[in-house]
């Protein structure tokens, strides 16, 4: 019988590999990304969600064609462009992203999830605050009409 021995290298690999899972898994929806929904958003108007119940807090999904692997790359090229963001968590069907406001460091948090043949699910929530003056909802309309821009063939 053959005997499985683990080397260091491949210990230190496993480890960081379910590190970097339960990253994957430590968003704000984390409790909800693997049923492919985004947390609910909170009663507060800071927060806008295209899975969302109530009609002020809804914003439309992201249509982008082409499969999953393609939807991701557009995304992080957008967001590549856009000022003051770091990436917190990426897998194959997901994507969370933090946006800090210029003056006074607020940090919100943006989720995608992505699914074959649907459009991108968007969330976006500041962390702290009562209103965000419309900045999430012109957050993703930013990057709709960006990745919009990325479709378009060149003229």
């Amino acid at each position: 019988m053959n005997k499985i021995r683990m080397t260091l290298p491949t210990l230190l690999t496993g480890l960081i590999s379910a590190l970097w899972a339960l990253n994957v898994c430590a968003g704000p929806s984390a409790d909800f990304i693997a049923d492919g929904k985004l947390a609910p958003c909170p009663s507060t108007p800071n927060c806008v969600s295209s899975q969302a119940a109530d009609q002020s807090q809804g914003i439309k999904a992201l249509a982008v064609t082409g499969d999953v692997a393609k939807q991701n790359a557009a995304l992080l090229k957008v967001i590549a462009d856009m000022p003051r963001t770091e990436i917190k968590a990426q897998s194959d069907n997901y994507l969370w992203v933090t946006f800090t406001t210029l003056i006074m460091r607020y940090v919100d948090d943006v989720e995608f999830i992505l699914a074959e043949g649907k459009p991108i699910a968007v969330r976006s929530a500041s962390r702290v605050g009562h209103s965000d003056l419309g900045t999430n909802r012109r957050r993703v309309e930013n990057i709709r009409e960006a990745l919009a821009a990325l479709e378009k063939p060149d003229q």
